[in-house]
């Protein structure tokens, strides 16, 4: 009944039980998305939670995770690295974050579309902390 949980196959769990969550909002609620974009864009305070928390993903993951047990482990390792740079970018160039996002087209079809990529991955992500 109860298994023994290698943090790689908890990170995975996690990241594919959060994008299948993320997914499913965009498919279902796209103006929902929308209007989450634009008050990033307008809130400095929004911004800089986001950056934090990223940032804090990113060095939990890296400090607590070893990513020499195979290649789902350097996926894992990856994904916090992605965040760690995420966190970062957020909090150390907030201005050209607003400008970029200010050129991503957010219409509902794209978003949808992307919901639906995002589910995929989530998907993988959770199948492979099972069964990776």
């Amino acid at each position: 009944m109860f298994e023994t949980l290698s943090t790689t196959d908890l990170f995975l769990r996690i990241f594919g039980l959060y994008c299948l969550a993320t997914g499913l909002g965009a498919v279902v609620q796209p103006d929902y998305f929308e209007r989450l974009m634009r008050e990033l864009q307008a809130s400095q305070m929004h911004r800089l939670t986001a950056g934090f928390l990223a940032f804090l993903v990113g060095v939990i993951i890296l400090s607590v995770h070893r990513y020499d047990v195979g290649w789902t482990g350097v996926l894992v390792a990856v994904i916090g690295w992605m965040a760690l740079i995420k966190g970062l970018v957020f909090l150390s160039f907030p201005k050209g974050l607003v400008w970029a996002a200010s050129r991503i087209e957010t219409r509902s079809s794209l978003l949808r579309f992307a919901g639906l990529a995002v589910m995929v991955i989530g998907a993988g992500l959770f199948w492979l902390g099972y069964n990776g």
